[in-house]
């Protein structure tokens, strides 16, 4: 883990060693993203964290009030893809590539509350009679809908949490 305090200041009368060491560790820790299992305990608008224990990318927002996932660490950069070939609940940003031919698959979203920030594409990767319906968790809605449902090779659905609704773009 590289991780720094924040504490850039270096008091009156200490020797260049321990200025050298704080900024030693400052840059490391750039160097790094700030990585690590915990979130830095000082952050500033967006500051990079590597965070190894979600194993995301994640950038502070403006107001330096929250992080937004950028990627996953195992995918690149870009958004982190994922193959499903059965039923599942969506648990990150992404885009995810969802195989029917064994049979319909059911997509469901996590609650908005949970979700704040993500872009979630989904799409149908073969030629099957098989659909793929995407459903939102309890009694929210995807544009006032309550599925929607992908049946045609490459259909895709990119969907994002608003306050009160996922919102669909394709």
């Amino acid at each position: 883990m590289s991780q720094d305090t924040g504490d850039p200041v270096v008091p009156p009368g200490s020797n260049g060693t321990r200025s050298f060491f704080a900024l030693s560790d400052a840059i490391g820790a750039i160097r790094s993203a700030h990585s690590g299992a915990t979130e830095p305990t000082a952050t500033v608008p967006y500051m990079l964290w590597a965070d190894t224990a979600a194993g995301l990318m994640k950038m502070r927002d403006a107001a330096d009030g929250d992080w937004i996932v950028m990627w996953s660490l195992s995918g690149g950069v870009g958004k982190a893809r994922t193959q499903k070939t059965a039923d599942f609940t969506v648990d990150r940003s992404g885009v995810y590539f969802v195989s029917d031919a064994a049979g319909s698959v059911i997509v469901t979203l996590p609650p908005i509350a949970s979700a704040a920030g993500w872009e979630v594409w989904i799409k149908k990767t073969n030629s099957s009679a098989n659909t793929i319906t995407i459903t939102p968790d309890g009694s929210e809605t995807i544009e006032t809908a309550s599925t929607v449902v992908l049946s045609a090779q490459f259909d895709q659905s990119i969907l994002s949490p608003s306050t009160v609704e996922w919102l669909a773009f394709g």
